[in-house]
């Protein structure tokens, strides 16, 4: 996200609140970007329902969803 003081990301805090952390982006890849400084290994980052929360929310983890399988092509019957 982008507010006033530039680029931001919501973390999961020890609280399990919502917490905004100012981060630098680097290069958009695929549909993701790459954060290139403001995070740290394990943090907890917010990715779904951002914009119905704010600094000190209240936030309930959901389990990680299995990533996408890129669709396989049919083998050809011989």
């Amino acid at each position: 996200m982008e507010g006033p003081q530039g680029k931001f990301v919501y973390v999961v805090d020890e609280k399990s609140t919502a917490q905004a952390r100012p981060v630098t982006a680097g290069e958009w890849t695929g549909e993701r970007w790459i954060i290139t400084s403001g995070l740290q290994g394990g943090e907890r980052v917010i990715t779904d329902g951002v914009m119905k929360i704010g600094p000190g929310a209240p936030v309930k983890v959901a389990e990680k969803k299995p990533e996408a399988q890129p669709a396989q092509k049919p083998q050809a019957k011989k």
